[in-house]
Order: structure tokens, then C-alpha cells, then sequence
């Protein structure tokens, strides 16, 4: 009987606990690009792969995955691309963190103002 006591005490607590996979929104997988030229004092703004950019001598970008991979492009010295492999988690509803390997430069920290399927935006640290 006891048990029971107890299960039935634990069940609302339980109901109440917010759901990790439910913070982070559907529509933040995938490959994002930087869109320079539509970033604002406020924040950086960052397009899907495939949008239809005008030229640029290169673009920033990174991929998140679901299963918690990050992967960071940079542009190279040669206007190639840099890419890095890292983790990301979300901490506070709003803030993703990546960490790379060991010796990679240090992580980033972004805090999202904006994810819907056509557009990302970032707050400007």
C-alpha cells in the first residue's frame, strides 16, 4: 500500500517536468547559412542550405543535428571552407552551447531570437 502511496505522489511531479526534445524546436535542424546582408544591430540572421543567396566571397554556416552532433563552417583562408566537429546541448529554453574536440578553438554560445523553417536569427553578443 505504500507504494502505491508513493506512486501516486510521484505521477504530478512527474506530469510537470518539462520534456527536453519539446524545448528545442523541429524547425533548428539542419544546415544553416549566415545572410550577412539581412543581419540587424540585434541579431545575425542565418538562411537554410539551398537559399538563394547574391554573391559573397563566403559564408559562415553550421549543421545541428538531432542526435546532438554540431558542425561549424567557416571560411577558409582561401575562401574554402573550415569545417569543425563538435556537440551542442540547449541550456535555458533559449541558449544552444557547441564544444569542440580538444585543441579545436573554443565553443559558441547562441542565443536564439528566432527559428521557424525559413530563417534563424541569433542575438548579437
Amino acid at each position: 500500500m505504500r507504494i502505491f502511496g508513493l506512486v501516486f505522489l510521484l505521477i504530478p511531479l512527474l506530469a510537470g517536468c518539462p520534456k527536453q526534445q519539446n524545448a528545442v524546436p523541429e524547425a533548428l535542424f539542419g544546415t544553416w547559412v549566415h545572410s550577412h546582408e539581412e543581419d540587424t544591430p540585434e541579431a545575425r540572421v542565418f538562411r537554410p542550405h539551398g537559399f538563394d543567396f547574391p554573391p559573397s566571397r563566403g559564408r559562415e554556416g553550421f549543421e545541428i543535428k538531432a542526435n546532438g552532433d554540431f558542425i561549424h563552417y567557416g571560411i577558409a583562408p582561401a575562401d574554402g571552407t573550415l569545417s569543425r566537429e563538435g556537440k551542442w546541448v540547449m541550456e535555458g529554453g533559449n541558449t544552444l552551447k557547441a564544444a569542440f574536440a580538444q585543441g579545436e578553438p573554443a565553443g559558441l554560445e547562441m542565443e536564439l531570437l528566432e527559428v521557424s523553417q525559413d530563417v534563424l536569427k541569433i542575438k548579437n553578443q
